[in-house]
Parts: C-alpha cells; structure tokens; sequence
C-alpha cells in the first residue's frame, strides 16, 4: 500500500480524455444565404466594374473627331466635298464671273461661312484646290496687292482684276505654294485665270469655279 501511493505521488493522476465533438454539416437555408451572400458581393464588385468602363466610353464617345464638314478657316488640296455643304456657284473657269454674281451668292448663303474652290472635273466629288473664308470674303474691296488677311489667308476681290486667295507668306525668304494659289477673272469681257499650279484659264471648259455654303458649327 505504501508503494502505491508512492507511484501515485510520482506519475500523478490519470488524465482524463475529452471526447472529440462529431462534425456538423450546415443546413441548407444556412448554406443558401452564404451562396446568396457572396453573390451579392461579387454582384456589387461586378456592377461597379460596368459603370466605370460606361464612364470610360462615354469619355471616348464624347472625344469624337471632328465632323468633315466642320473645316476652320484656311487653304485645303483635294478637299472632299461633303452632302451638307450647298451648291451655290458652278461655272467653267471661261466663264466670265462679275462682282455682282458673287454678291447675289453672299446672300442666298444662310450661314457665315463659304468654301471657294476649283475642281478638274465637275463629276467629281474631289476639290483641287479651296479655301474655307467667312461669306463677307465675296463682297469685299481690296486690291490684288493689299488683300484682307484672314486666318492665315489672304483674300482679294477688286473689280476688273481679280477675285481669290492665297496663303500669307511667313517666310520672306521663301515663295508660297504656287499649288496653294486661286484667282478669277472679275468683271472682264473674258474668264481664268488660276488654279493652284494650273493657270492660263481663260478658255478653259474642264476646270470649274465652284462656290458652296457651308453649315456654321
């Protein structure tokens, strides 16, 4: 008996065991409201996903390129003539154009803004050679020598001369593009003269003088 309580003191008590609980398996109702949560979440995420890449379109959509028609004022080659633009003015270049044809064009225009141009072949849908200038450019008075510089163009209109454009010289060390260049005969007893290179026009049948109203934007 003495002994036995001496191993006792020594190797202390016996431990007890806990039992291991049994695993539970959730139910369904639990295991659906996890299912439904979740999806929510990813639902919110994915929403906020589509609204930022609407926003980002949007922002693209509204940096549209400008509209052909919408041209700023200046000297253009090979400009395409577009179906908003209207027709005012289309003769051969042997025709003999007056300062009072120009003026009567002026106001069927009922916007601010003309194109005047040439063209190779009126079937075509090409200008050679044109300038975008506000509609006051066909009723002007100036000579050949002291034209009207408007955005980067010179303009002239004097009776008995010549009506057209041409770009400013920047450069006094450098000539302008002669390909740049148009001019009408105005208010003569014959037609011509000039488009962009091609000049000596005064007979001419194939190239036209053309004139077209174009929207303001």
């Amino acid at each position: 008996m003495m002994f036995h309580g001496i191993y006792t003191q020594m190797i202390g008590p016996k431990p007890t065991t806990t039992p291991t609980p049994t695993p539970t398996c959730p139910s369904i109702d639990e295991i659906t409201s996890s299912m439904e949560k979740l999806f929510d979440v990813q639902t919110k995420i994915l929403l906020a996903k589509l609204a930022d890449m609407e926003a980002r379109l949007n922002d693209l959509t509204s940096c549209k390129p400008m509209a052909p028609s919408e041209l700023f004022m200046g000297i253009y080659e090979n400009l395409t003539i577009f179906d908003d633009w209207i027709l005012l003015y289309n003769k051969p270049y042997n025709h003999n154009t007056t300062s009072k044809e120009l003026k009567d064009i002026a106001n069927k225009c009922n916007s601010n803004r003309v194109v005047v141009g040439a063209i190779q072949n009126e079937d075509l849908s090409i200008l050679n050679v044109a300038a975008v200038g506000p509609t006051r450019v066909l009723y002007l008075n100036t000579t050949v020598e002291t034209p009207e510089e408007i955005e980067n163009v010179q303009w002239h209109l004097e009776s008995g001369r010549s009506f057209g454009f041409r770009p400013i010289e920047n450069d006094p060390d450098e000539s302008p593009r002669s390909e740049l260049f148009l001019s009408w005969t105005i208010d003569a007893n014959y037609g011509g003269w000039r488009a962009g290179k091609t000049t000596n026009l005064y007979q001419n049948s194939i190239w036209h003088k053309v004139i077209y109203c174009m929207p303001t934007f």
